[in-house]
Order: C-alpha cells, then sequence, then structure tokens
C-alpha cells in the first residue's frame, strides 16, 4: 500500500488530493501528533508502520516530505517523554539512507535549476 502512487501527483495537489501513500503517510503522521506517548510507543513499535512512511519518501513531493521530517522532528526526536531506545530504534539503517537519499536527490534538483 505504501508503493501506491498516482502518477498525476504534483506538489501543489499532494495534500488537497493526496494518493493512497500519501493518505496512509497522514495516517501515521496523525498517530504521532495526537499527543498521547502510549500511542507513539506502540506507532514506533509496529513493525514497519514508521519505516514505511521513510520508505520511499525520494518520489515524494517536497510539501509532504517536509510534512513527515517536521513531524518525526517535533512528535519523536524533541519529545523527551518518549523512550530513548524507541527513538533509537526508528533511525535504522535503513531509514537514514532514505532520508539520505532524499537529500541527496534534493541537491541535485537544486544543482540543476
Amino acid at each position: 500500500m505504501y508503493k501506491t502512487r498516482l502518477r498525476t501527483l504534483t506538489t501543489t495537489n499532494a495534500l488537497t488530493k493526496p494518493d493512497i501513500r500519501t493518505l496512509l503517510v497522514l495516517l501515521v503522521l496523525g498517530f504521532l501528533s495526537a499527543g498521547d506517548v502510549r500511542l507513539k510507543g506502540l506507532v514506533l513499535e509496529t513493525k514497519g508502520l514508521l519505516a514505511g512512511a521513510f520508505k520511499g519518501l525520494d518520489e515524494d513531493p517536497e510539501v509532504v516530505v517536509n510534512l513527515v521530517l517536521e513531524t518525526v522532528g517535533r512528535e519523536l526526536v524533541v519529545e523527551r517523554r518518549v523512550g530513548l531506545e524507541a527513538r533509537r530504534n526508528m533511525f535504522d539503517e535503513a531509514c537514514i539512507t532514505e532520508v539520505r537519499r532524499r537529500s541527496s536527490s534534493y541537491a541535485a534538483e537544486e544543482f540543476t535549476s
């Protein structure tokens, strides 16, 4: 389901007319934004839930990428009520690779423009 995308998705309509992948990412981010520490812990413990939001990030519109990174930063990285071990486990090698891949593709787009 995380791989299902609309071919006509553009940056301007990414959040107003989201595809299935964007809806799933928004659902996961909604769980994180709910504010309940237990719910955040369950999201982190559910295998593949948050990782799916990061996987394929390099193909998402910039507005979706920014939303994912801002929400994860605010609700998990900065949030001290979420356990340190859970936060550490969230950023495994696959997650860091996806973020790095998006950064590389974004830098290449900026360089060619």
